[in-house]
């Protein structure tokens, strides 16, 4: 005849702390907290893709500068600039022999280099050919945040926080060069963007320059 089983009191008083540790940990886990990866005093909440960056709202030119070659040409390169840095409209113009343009971008001011051909006379205008060559890849604050925003789209309709290193000034130039070790095209900077979702470790994103200065993002685990 087969004994019905009883627990012995120190069996019973083992299972219990068991289950009792479980619960413990379970319970630890859920409220574990993983530290940032990030400081909040040198970076920024991404909030959104910037409207800003549709072409900016300058002020269309007078009928004399329509007339004056110097004047179309440090339009272009105001208008080139801010549409490239997310920026509404910037300060800058060209030197006296049109060689060259400065444009102020934040603390930074970058330099086109100028190549024009002929000019034509219109009726009640004046049409030239010309071409605006960069001599650094620009990145702005809100142009990181503009692609920052939709890169991580996905991770943020999770719940996930983002935030990118805080530029100083708003701005920084890099050279047009590729950077050592990485595929042709691209630019390493000392800038990190960050992705993370309530009670969870951080995602760290480098930031990467492409050509023309669009801001890439590569996953730092990978």
């Amino acid at each position: 005849m087969t004994r019905p089983f009883v627990a012995r009191p120190g069996c019973l008083a083992g299972l219990v702390l068991a289950v009792g540790v479980l619960v413990w940990a379970g319970i630890s886990f859920s409220r574990h907290d993983p530290t940032p990866a990030f400081d909040p005093a040198t970076t920024q909440e991404v909030v959104g893709a910037a409207a800003g960056c549709e072409p900016p709202g300058l002020p269309d030119p007078t009928p004399e500068q329509e007339q004056d070659r110097r004047a179309q040409i440090e339009q272009a390169a105001r208008v080139d600039v801010a549409t490239s840095g997310c920026l509404p409209a910037v300060d800058g113009g060209c030197d006296e022999p049109i060689i060259s343009c400065r444009i102020r971008v934040g603390d930074e001011a970058i330099t086109l280099r100028v190549e024009y051909g002929s000019c034509r006379d219109l009726i009640t205008s004046r049409s030239c050919e010309y071409r605006l060559e960069r001599t650094n890849r620009l990145l702005t604050q809100q142009r990181l945040h503009h692609e920052f925003a939709i890169f991580a789209e996905e991770q943020r309709a999770e719940g996930a926080v983002l935030r990118c290193d805080t530029i100083p000034g708003g701005a920084d130039l890099f050279p047009l060069d590729d950077s050592p070790g990485l595929d042709p095209g691209y630019r390493s900077t000392p800038y990190r963007c960050y992705t993370r979702e309530p009670k969870s470790v951080t995602d760290v994103y480098e930031v990467r320059l492409y050509q023309g200065g669009l801001p890439v993002f590569a996953d730092e685990r990978r």
